[in-house]
């Protein structure tokens, strides 16, 4: 009997080692899960923590607090244990270490904590690198941040992974039409054909189409959008490109009508820039069609708005040599006014080379450093020899950048001043945030320079952009050129300006060691 009883103490021992070694290690998490299903999280929270406390090193309860903080819409506290599990390197089977990275930089993300997001999108395409939501989401904030070229890398990874995708295509394509790379069309066209209800896909195909001199394509595309879109701004530009597409086919008389167009909107929405714009295309086209009284009318309203300006003023010369019989529009005139090398220039005009990007959307609105990682936020104070009292170059640049258009001019006109030289004339400027100048060294007239001035906040200063400008050097003939803005460069640009000697970069600290000397405290 005794023997029986010794027997059945001994199971028991057994049973109970292993209910709490084994049994009640495994299913405690279990436990705790239930409860928090049930929204019992305060209770499901002390399963865990008393382990966690016994135990910190354990993965599957950091896992477990973090499944039910998630539960909770607790993204700080699910974030905490989510980085302890990454800490410890010991994934668990359902829960591998891309998924794991990729629910942290989603966190990261969703916080707009873009640097640590990219950080571990990448750590996690390391992992995995066929990791579709690593590569789309490193994608999009590279092209957002004017990194193309990063982007491409990891677009071009996409479309293969996923070439059903209407969005990636579409992205990849305006950052190559970033890269001027003719794949962009054809990337665009593929785009659109997966989603052709896509408006926006339809536009920055007939932008792309533009810039690759495919006219007919453009208004093929643009014909389509007309009466679908309802944005001012965006039917504006529709009617912009489908001017000049239709003077490059032949057909004036409907290239006439789609400037009268802009001219329309610009004076409904009190657009002066764009009206000023618009009425020169006007004359430009009437004069091609022997109209010179529409094009008298609409320089005669220019030239009373500004007697000074010099292309309005050469146009008018022209006009009048027209009516006079001493000129052509085939010819260069007596004056020495190239009316095709004019249509020419306007024709060039017409796109705004980083217009593609600006309406795609793809553009974040914060402006961070890819892969750098957070080191903390820097100090906007400074203080410099040169310009005096300590100053704080953001601060400076933020009033730079409010200031209204004529103040702004002024003050663009001090700074180039204050670096030796003297405008020599403004230029009819592509950008409504900026204001491109020409000036003349004062102690060398031989020195000749272009200075663009930009009122950038979040868009960064690209290579596109610098290599833009070289060109635009070569074009003026002028010696060298100088961007001024208060942005940063992107990877990009700052290599590319290895090479192009011809330009230097005046932002950050240095743009405000110069603005404390052009603006006065209130």
């Amino acid at each position: 009997m005794i023997w029986i009883i010794v027997i059945l103490l001994g199971g028991g021992l057994v049973g109970a080692i292993y209910y709490f070694l084994v049994f009640d290690r495994s299913s405690v998490f279990d436990r705790a899960l239930t409860l928090a299903r049930e929204g019992a999280y305060t209770d499901a929270r002390g399963l865990i923590r008393s382990r966690i406390e016994r135990e910190p090193d354990n993965p599957r309860g950091h896992f477990t607090m973090a499944q039910i903080y998630a539960m909770e819409g607790d993204e700080h506290n699910e974030l905490e244990h989510l980085q302890e599990l990454r800490r410890l390197s010991r994934p668990l089977p359902e829960y591998p270490k891309p998924r794991l990275l990729n629910r942290i930089g989603e966190i990261f993300y969703r916080q707009e904590d873009f640097e640590d997001a990219y950080d571990v999108y990448g750590e996690s395409l390391g992992a995995a690198p066929r990791n579709e939501e690593a590569l789309a989401h490193l994608a999009f904030m590279a092209i957002g941040q004017s990194e193309f070229e990063i982007g491409e890398k990891h677009f071009k990874k996409l479309v293969e992974l996923a070439p059903q995708s209407a969005e990636y295509r579409i992205a990849r394509g305006v950052g190559l039409s970033m890269l001027k790379k003719k794949e962009a069309l054809k990337e665009l066209e593929e785009g659109l054909d997966l989603d052709r209800s896509n408006d926006t896909a339809r536009f920055l195909l007939a932008i792309e189409a533009y810039r690759q001199g495919e006219h007919k394509k453009v208004l093929e595309q643009l014909e389509k959008l007309q009466d679908s879109i309802d944005d001012s701004a965006i039917r504006y530009l529709i009617f912009k490109m489908a001017a000049a597409s239709y003077y490059m086919i032949g057909k004036n008389d409907q290239s006439l009508e789609a400037a009268e167009s802009c001219l329309h909107l610009a004076l409904e929405e009190t657009w002066d820039r764009e009206e000023y714009d618009a009425r020169l295309a006007v004359a430009y086209l009437s004069m091609l069609m022997g109209d010179l009284e529409k094009a008298n009318e609409n320089l005669l309203e220019l030239e009373i708005r500004n007697p000074t300006d010099q292309t309005v003023m050469r146009v008018s010369d022209f006009r009048m040599d027209l009516e006079e019989g001493v000129a052509n529009v085939q010819e260069t005139s007596p004056r020495g006014f190239d009316f095709q090398n004019q249509l020419k220039e306007w024709v060039r005009n017409r796109v705004h080379p980083e217009i593609i990007f600006r309406v795609s959307g793809l553009q974040m609105d914060e402006v961070f450093n890819i892969g750098s990682g957070s080191d903390g936020a820097k100090p906007a104070r400074k203080s410099s020899v040169a310009a005096g009292p300590a100053f704080d170059s953001d601060e400076l640049i933020e009033t730079f950048n409010e200031l209204p258009s004529a103040q702004f001019e002024s003050a663009c006109n001090k700074i180039v001043a204050s670096m030796g030289f003297k405008v020599d004339r403004n230029l009819p400027n592509r950008d409504p945030d900026g204001l491109d100048l020409v000036a003349v060294n004062t102690e060398d007239k031989k020195d000749r320079a272009l200075f663009q001035f930009r009122k950038w906040r979040n868009q960064p200063i690209s290579d596109i952009f610098l290599r833009n400008m070289q060109n635009t050097l070569n074009e003026l003939k002028v010696a060298r050129g100088f961007v001024i803005a208060g942005a940063r460069l992107t990877t990009g640009a700052e290599s590319a300006l290895q090479n192009l000697k011809k330009i230097q970069v005046i932002n950050g600290d240095d743009l405000g060691a110069v603005l404390v000397n052009i603006i006065k405290p209130e």
